[in-house]
């Protein structure tokens, strides 16, 4: 296993003292009178002095260059006066365009009105670049800039940081600049000392001074002959706030601090990605090293002291091949510096230094990783790998932690704290030996994707310590937990393998994911709405976080021939708040897609249906393979050996689930199977599993495969009132756990306060939407995601419609160009969404930038089967959870309701994209839906 340390050449001191607010005026007690201008107005000349970048060497020292042209251009400026004495605003706020300035010598001669206040010494202030004619926008009391204090403590609009593009890569990425179009907002202010005096003519020069920080950044990987082929997968920028102050506040005395925004305020969520160009330096001798950079941002400040909570980060994360057993183990560590300030004079004691980012300074940072022997990789539930290739993990090696939210509830001790803590289930220090593993091996995989397994050469595990081990050493169980898993992956697709006790009761189980290429390497960052209490603002496009392109275990993001389907594309499945995965579904139906067109390696599994025509016994049946005729139910067989379709078990067999049916309460006893189970005689899942949580999910564990329903078989189609739009003929309101847990995939509890927004959809039906404000902080011992990633929380689909909530068609008097131009689809018409089963949507803004495709794919509603799917309908999870889901069909049930995206390809009556579903078969904890992964940047 790869195993790194990392060395910063960290930034230093900047004395400048300034702040940053939110993006909302934070003046209490603003006054409320009306502007009465003072004097006659006068025409002066407004000359602008461009302060230079201030600039300390660091450990990271170089060559530094001085400001640029593009640094120090001014598109626009807001020229405010204040009375000197009382700090009242004195003429009316002017704004000048100064976009058609061809170089630095017109920032003077800049004719503006202003008043002479009276005979007065006044203060002219100065706010350039925000790109806003309406920020000043009460022409009666100027509320939030009649005085000087209030304009220093205002917030300048939309400020996100600036990424200029360097590399060809970049071009096409919302919120990168070129140098051209670069224009840093600034500020500055002459006369607060009372020698200014405002009369016709004057020529009034006011320096101003970038309200960013400059941040040039590399990240230097340094080679040996024992690990091979590293690379920097993508680099973060992280905890970026999206403030930026006028000016600002410092208080002195005892408890000195900078004004900034509360720490616990969504206003540190920002990050910046960047996928890294190669640049091999050769350094001579045994090694070398490949720098990447720079990466040129410009920042808000962010004035943190010492306390690295919310400052900000620096995050590379590496690809690496270690030679170990004759094969070449990956791993892929993450790495988090923290930049600042940095005083030689107090180096040896480790004074000085600060994780302060302060305006108009320049910092010039190198992250130097260097391999050593140190570094433990930790494991996750997931672990990427490339076909041909070795991956070794540490699988006792756990680093979630409850987040804050957790432990401050109430049941905590009770119920969350050994829920959530990894060694309840798997322990290298448990002397019984009932959670220490014995063996490991597959418990499910697609054709070949590791290949026969029963001699334990291609999944095994470290020797456990002996007596001997042990008498020579502290801790037994240190050994055990110093213990790696290699997994050989042969092919791409998909595989579940397991760890099991001296017992042989399956402890933990991974998933191994063996896409066509590094789904981590393109990642990209996704913007959407700017969401509230007050609303969705759909002016206002806000950065989320870095995305994979393609959804969690599909094998690939596009099809491989345009406009047509590839099973490849889909992700697997996964019931709300469950950490194993389950092969993705393909429907077979008359009219839905035939599973001719399927390719070895993407295996899904399939039903017949109920209200089939071929097949209306009342019950559905699992098959695998295919053979034959696709519009013929009998012609579907379990053949997976031959065909290469369908799931294999540790020795390559087909998996066979002909005799898997949905009949309630019937469980095929074979571990291997794809579970039905849920209690038949009263509605809830106990009985069967256990009466409590803590044991549904420990059989979920031990029983990996097993779907737990939440409902009966669904008989009918699910148009119109039958059970599938019942709740009372759900089990649990739809959930899969009896009391129910909302932390499982790192959400937090919802709010009770009425701090929802309600968006009323079609038929009547609400929604209580709460996107990222219940995103936990933390991961979770239950996120099916890779190490470094974590599910999307729901923001992921709020750009994904023209105003962020439901455009659907569901009358058959509507064509698709009705709405087509609702939805922010790349795609040309509907006609193409349904030949390859899928929307191509825009990640970073209206109709413009970066798309990444969503295949439309089944999911498995809460009784277990796939519903009026196959190129129709496709559900995609995320971790958060709603209040509740009302209506007149509900009766008033209280419904868990789980954020998810709804997409539909055109069909006679329905067609369009649900960022809110109303459908009750859909949103209950109990559906099996797939997901994606975005960066953890905890």
């Amino acid at each position: 296993m790869m195993k790194y340390t990392v060395s910063t050449f960290a930034l230093l001191i900047v004395i400048l003292a300034l702040g940053s607010c939110s993006d909302t005026l934070l003046v209490e007690n603003a006054s409320t009178k009306s502007f009465v201008p003072r004097g006659e107005q006068v025409d002066v000349t407004l000359d602008l002095s461009v302060q230079d970048l201030v600039y300390v060497a660091t450990r990271g020292d170089g060559d530094v260059s001085d400001d640029t042209e593009a640094e120090r251009r001014i598109s626009d400026v807001w020229v405010f006066q204040y009375a000197a004495d009382d700090g009242e605003i004195v003429s009316e706020p002017v704004y000048k365009d100064l976009t058609a300035q061809t170089d630095l010598e017109d920032l003077t001669n800049i004719d503006v009105t202003l008043r002479d206040n009276l005979g007065n010494p006044s203060v002219v202030y100065v706010v350039a670049n925000t790109k806003s004619s309406t920020w000043v926008s009460d022409m009666t009391s100027y509320t939030g800039f009649e005085t000087l204090d209030n304009l220093k403590m205002h917030a300048i609009p939309n400020p996100a940081p600036i990424r200029i593009v360097t590399t060809e890569s970049e071009t096409e990425v919302e919120g990168t600049t070129t140098e051209a179009k670069l224009a840093i907002p600034m500020s500055g202010s002459v006369g607060e000392d009372g020698s200014l005096t405002v009369r016709e003519g004057y020529r009034i020069t006011v320096p101003v001074a970038r309200m960013f920080a400059k941040m040039e950044m590399y990240v230097t990987l340094k080679t040996t002959d024992e690990y091979e082929d590293e690379y920097v997968t993508n680099f973060m920028v992280e905890k970026i706030p999206n403030t930026a102050m006028v000016a600002t506040t410092y208080t002195t005395g005892d408890d000195s601090k900078w004004y900034y925004p509360d720490v616990s305020s969504s206003n540190y969520e920002i990050s910046r990605n960047f996928v890294p160009d190669r640049e091999t330096t050769s350094t001579g001798g045994d090694s070398d090293e490949i720098e990447y950079g720079p990466f040129l941002l410009y920042v808000p400040e962010n004035i943190q002291g010492t306390d690295s909570t919310n400052a900000l980060k620096l995050t590379p994360s590496i690809y690496v091949k270690e030679k170990q057993y004759d094969a070449e183990i990956i791993s892929r560590p993450t790495y988090t510096v923290y930049p600042g300030s940095w005083d030689y004079s107090y180096q040896n004691q480790q004074y000085g230094a600060n994780l302060n980012i302060k305006r108009n300074s320049y910092y010039r940072v190198k992250i130097l990783v260097t391999p050593s022997d140190t570094y433990v990789t930790p494991s996750a539930n997931c672990l990427i790998a490339s076909a041909g290739s070795t991956v070794a993990f540490y699988p006792y090696v756990r680093d979630e932690e409850p987040s804050d939210e957790m432990k401050a509830d109430a049941n905590y001790e009770t119920t969350y704290k050994s829920r959530y803590d990894f060694t309840t289930y798997l322990n290298a220090y448990d002397e019984t030996g009932d959670k220490t593993i014995s063996s490991v091996k597959i418990i499910w995989q697609t054709y070949n994707c590791i290949g026969n397994n029963t001699s334990g050469n291609l999944v095994w595990i470290d020797d456990a310590p002996s007596a001997e081990d042990y008498s020579t050493n502290d801790e037994r169980g240190l050994l055990e937990y110093q213990r790696k898993i290699y997994v050989k992956a042969a092919n791409v697709g998909n595989a579940l393998i397991g760890a099991f006790n001296k017992d042989g009761v399956v402890l933990w189980s991974w998933h191994i994911w063996v896409p066509d290429a590094d789904p981590e390497n393109d990642a990209i960052e996704y913007y959407h709405y700017k969401w509230d209490t007050n609303g969705i603002q759909t002016n206002v496009f806000e950065p989320g976080r870095l995305v994979m392109r393609l959804s969690l275990g599909a094998l690939k993001e596009y099809p491989t021939t345009a406009g047509t389907v590839d099973f490849r594309t889909y992700g697997t499945l996964y019931q709300w708040g469950r950490k194993d995965p389950f092969p993705p579904v393909t429907s077979r139906n008359k009219n839905y897609t035939a599973l001719t067109s399927v390719t070895k390696g993407s295996s899904p599994y399939f039903y017949n249906y109920a209200n089939d025509a071929t097949n209306v016994s009342g019950a559905y049946t699992i098959h695998v393979g295919v053979s034959g005729d696709a519009d013929s139910g009998s012609s579907y067989t379990s053949t997976g050996t031959s065909t290469g379709y369908g799931v294999f078990d540790n020795g390559m067999n087909s998996i066979d689930l002909s005799d898997y049916t949905g009949a309630i309460g019937s469980r095929v006893s074979d571990m291997y199977k794809l579970k039905f189970n849920t209690n038949s005689s009263v509605p809830s899942i106990g009985g069967t599993l256990g009466a409590e949580d803590d044991a549904v999910i420990k059989a979920t564990i031990q029983d990996p495969t097993m779907f737990v329903a939440a409902a009966a078989y669904f008989s009918s189609n699910g148009t119109g009132t039958d059970e599938s739009n019942n709740i009372g003929s759900y089990y649990n309101n739809g959930d899969w756990l009896q009391t129910g847990d909302d932390f499982l995939w790192g959400g937090g509890h919802v709010s009770t306060s009425g701090e929802y927004q309600v968006y009323s959809q079609e038929n009547g039906d609400a929604v209580d939407a709460y996107l990222e404000d219940d995103y936990g902080p933390n991961k979770t011992i239950f996120d099916p995601c890779p190490y470094g990633w974590r599910i999307s929380p729901g923001d992921l689909w709020l750009g994904f419609t023209k105003d962020g909530l439901n455009w659907w068609h569901n009358s058959t008097t509507l064509t698709p160009d009705t709405y087509w131009n609702d939805i922010n689809c790349a795609d040309a018409d509907m006609n193409t969404v349904n030949s390859q089963n899928g929307y191509t949507m825009y990640m970073q803004g209206w109709r413009s930038g970066v798309t990444s495709f969503f295949p439309v794919q089944p999911a498995r509603v809460p009784s277990g089967q796939p519903y009026l799917n196959g190129g129709i309908c496709g559900n995609y999870h995320n971790a958060t959870v709603d209040r509740e889901m009302y209506g007149t069909s509900w009766d008033g049930a209280s419904i868990r309701r789980v954020d998810i995206i709804h997409f539909h390809a055109q069909s006679s009556t329905y067609g369009g994209i649900r960022p809110f579903t109303t459908e009750l078969y859909y949103y209950t904890k109990a559906v099996a839906g797939p997901v994606r992964c975005v960066r953890d940047t905890k």
